[in-house]
């Protein structure tokens, strides 16, 4: 969970071009490192990846003894907006290691899931320390009546 390097470079592609912007330099030290990617333009993301990859390929054992991470929920009130209910849930890693694949399942409090859902991200990576603001929508009629709850699970979340 500590930044090793970080570098930007600046680059025009063309629609379905590919090109190599930057030459990574690699941990040699840590059997498992992260490596997240943003596209802008300008200040405006356009894109955001993150990888998680091994000293050696496919060698992912170290991610079986990451420790547990303490990941702090804070929810909006939801608001019917029309005929759609709006929220936002706000996800702080507190600990000192990554929390990967985090994930958000919006439910019911009689326990059911609220299908379909959209989320504004899922399924995403936080380092020590950082935070994101997920927001959520759905449609009134695939409420049930119930109000809503957030759970949120993750790969090594505490």
């Amino acid at each position: 969970g500590t930044l090793i390097s970080e570098a930007e470079q600046t680059v025009a592609v063309a629609e379905d071009e590919t090109l190599q912007a930057l030459q990574l330099q690699l941990p040699t030290d840590q059997e498992v490192y992260y490596i997240r990617l943003y596209l802008k333009d300008g200040e405006r993301m356009l894109s955001e990846n993150f990888y998680v990859e091994g000293r050696q390929a496919d060698e992912l054992q170290a991610l079986a003894q990451l420790p547990q991470a303490e990941v702090e929920s804070t929810q909006s009130a939801f608001t019917l907006e029309g005929d759609e209910w709006k929220g936002t849930v706000t996800l702080t890693n507190r600990s000192e290691t990554p929390a990967l694949l985090l994930r958000l399942n919006l439910k019911g409090y009689d326990g059911e899931q609220i299908l379909p859902v959209i989320y504004s991200d899922n399924y995403f990576a936080l380092m020590p320390g950082e935070s994101k603001t997920v927001t959520i929508s759905y449609r009134n009629e695939d409420s049930r009546g119930a109000l809503p709850v957030v759970e949120v699970t993750g790969f090594n979340k505490r």
